[in-house]
């Protein structure tokens, strides 16, 4: 069985690529039976989806307590992203 940690990284990559059927189909059983991941996988759908759609301004998700530095350079890539 996959960890927590393992699917919400896969959960994460599968946004940006195609993960092979066999990754995709334990991830699947994982977040049937566990709650708390099946919870991140749909909200960071649902980020997405806000962040694509344009209903939300990548700005708004940054966290006020990182770091300057930081928050820049996710802005950047947020803004440099390809759509």
């Amino acid at each position: 069985m996959m960890s927590c940690r393992e699917v919400s990284e896969l959960v994460s990559r599968s946004l940006d690529e195609k993960l092979p059927l066999i990754v995709r189909l334990k991830v699947r059983v994982h977040l049937l039976m566990c709650r708390m991941c099946a919870t991140f996988a749909r909200r960071v759908r649902q980020l997405r989806e806000q962040l694509s759609s344009g209903r939300i301004a990548p700005e708004s998700v940054l966290d006020a307590s990182l770091p300057a530095a930081t928050r820049e350079r996710l802005k950047q890539l947020l803004k440099n992203r390809p759509a």
